[in-house]
């Protein structure tokens, strides 16, 4: 099988056909080659398995930008994909449009004025060249890139008390966890504390606990002082600034990325202070600068999922300590942990970070490894009834107890049972139960049961969403599925999916979507490996 590497472009064939083979034609003239789907599938190959190969072996992504290629689904699933393979994309405006969100942060190439054409191709055709052999991008649209990117931020050097990856009704369904709540906060309020980290199996609500806190927070309420409204120069102070951070979201989490959202947060003069320091410094005196800066003002910087960015220290150690794969920040929180400044910080993982540094004192775990309670459980449970009869509502205290202890108070199962319930008009609550019980492993067992008492095409948009490790948009998920459904089949039922809890909503705005963890594990183990394909075929 060929191994070489091409240019692959990005069209649609309703308005940037013409122009998209005039393109094809000249890049090879230029000695470059070139996937184009007109061209390079087979008569009797598999259109989208064509096209997610041809995706496989592009050094870069050339984007036909056009009124028709801006609204296409086709085309922003092409190009969604390579931005998530780190693929280099360039956009090309060859009719007047508005790119696609995800476009914004690239400076295109303007082929709107035949005049320039020339011109313009030459540019192209060298950057694909230099690609091509191994170059990075020249330096001249590096810098146009940098001078858009700080237009961007000149534009935004307010300060802004929140940024980051914050989701939207994360705190929904918080039940109990006051008790935890009040812990949290209460260390973050010793002048001391550096960094708490909220560790727990998954769906046991580390997230849902964190969001609640940084919630009151924002309207300078400490749980541990029982809701009083911090006033004035009271004790603890208010906080100034919030990061939201998650390793399971689009721009994940980074030691480049905290910094960047850091500069979004400060603002004004200090803003522009760290910009320069960001272009031209050592990662030591970023970090010193960062955070002389953070000393300023009371911000709080939560990591979310970090698990996700964690590995083995030594895999052969009977102890696995797990240390995060960014070396900056590992730097970064070694200096954080030890210096004195007003940045704490806020961790939630699986498994505990191992950061090697002196300032033992000052950080602590809070473990989230046991369910809810029964009498929060039952709360949970009537919470989420939305079924014709109000089957849960309506329920003895003892059934739900029942179902508490069966899935071990797990939030993220009850939530599963609850959307199980909605949906089972024809059963009772004790005919959905009964085969739980024989079972020990009672939460794998219901994200099982729920799996199976899906339809075929169910499942099939589930898996899809499991091969995507972040949030990701419809659009995705119907190029995916283009030869199996339909796009408005998919979109229904997905809106299905979220209803019944399966499905989570990551960004209302941008419609992202994906699996909550402990479904993504089960949902991925279930799809066929690569021999059981060959075998089947």
């Amino acid at each position: 099988m060929s191994t070489t590497k091409h240019v692959f472009i990005s069209y649609s064939h309703k308005d940037g056909k013409i122009f998209a083979e005039r393109l094809r034609n000249e890049l090879l003239n230029s000695n470059l080659r070139v996937w184009m789907d007109t061209y390079s599938i087979k008569p009797s190959e598999d259109w989208s398995k064509a096209i997610e190969k041809g995706l496989s072996k592009a050094i870069c992504v050339v984007a036909v930008l056009t009124p028709r290629a801006s609204d296409s689904d086709q085309v922003r699933a092409e190009l969604l994909r390579a931005l998530n393979r780190k693929i280099q994309v360039m956009p090309l405006m060859v009719k007047t449009c508005e790119p696609p969100y995800f476009l914004e942060i690239y400076q295109h190439i303007d082929f709107t004025k035949r005049a320039h054409y020339s011109t313009n191709f030459s540019k192209l055709a060298q950057i694909l060249l230099d690609l091509q052999n191994g170059k990075d991008i020249p330096d001249d649209f590096k810098s146009v890139q940098d001078q858009q990117r700080k237009k961007s931020t000149k534009q935004a050097r307010l300060p802004r008390r929140i940024v980051g990856d914050l989701i939207a009704g994360k705190i929904t369904n918080f039940r109990n966890r006051e008790s935890q709540l009040q812990e949290l906060s209460l260390l973050l309020a010793k002048e001391t504390m550096r960094l708490v980290s909220v560790i727990g199996p998954s769906g046991r609500g580390k997230t849902t606990l964190v969001y609640k806190l940084l919630e009151d927070l924002l309207q300078n309420r400490w749980p541990h002082l029982k809701g009083e409204v911090i006033v004035g120069a009271q004790q603890p102070r208010s906080i100034d600034g919030i990061v939201y951070m998650s390793a399971i979201s689009k721009k994940g989490i980074s030691f480049e990325q905290l910094y960047s959202y850091c500069i979004e947060m400060v603002g004004g003069e200090d803003a522009d202070a760290l910009e320069e320091t960001l272009k031209r410094s050592s990662i030591q005196k970023k970090i010193d600068h960062l955070l002389k800066v953070l000393d300023k003002g009371f911000y709080i910087i939560l990591l979310d999922n970090l698990e996700t960015i964690l590995e083995p220290v030594n895999p052969t150690d009977s102890v696995k300590q797990q240390n995060i794969t960014d070396p900056d920040l590992v730097i970064f929180f070694a200096e954080s942990l030890t210096g004195l400044h007003n940045v704490k910080f806020i961790i939630t993982s699986q498994e505990p970070p191992f950061l090697d540094s002196d300032g033992h004192t000052q950080r602590k775990e809070i473990p989230l490894r046991k369910g809810l309670p029964p009498a929060h459980g039952i709360a949970l449970l009537r919470a989420l009834d939305e079924s014709e009869d109000f089957v849960l509502r309506k329920a003895t205290d003892s059934q739900l107890i029942s179902i508490v202890d069966m899935v071990e108070g797990d939030p993220r199962a009850l939530e599963i049972f609850a959307g199980i319930v909605n949906e089972n008009y024809l059963s009772t609550l004790d005919e959905i139960t009964e085969d739980f019980f024989r079972h020990p492993r009672t939460t794998q067992k219901l994200i099982e049961d729920g799996y199976k008492r899906l339809s075929e095409d169910e499942r099939q948009v589930l898996e899809a969403l499991a091969i995507f490790t972040k949030p990701v948009p419809i659009a995705a998920i119907q190029y995916l599925l283009e030869p199996f459904l339909d796009k408005n089949a998919v979109t229904r039922i997905i809106l299905r999916l979220i209803n019944i809890y399966m499905v989570e909503v990551v960004d209302r705005k941008e419609k992202l979507l994906m699996l909550n963890a402990a479904d993504r594990v089960f949902i991925y183990s279930q799809l066929p490996t690569a021999d059981e394909e060959e075998a089947e075929s």
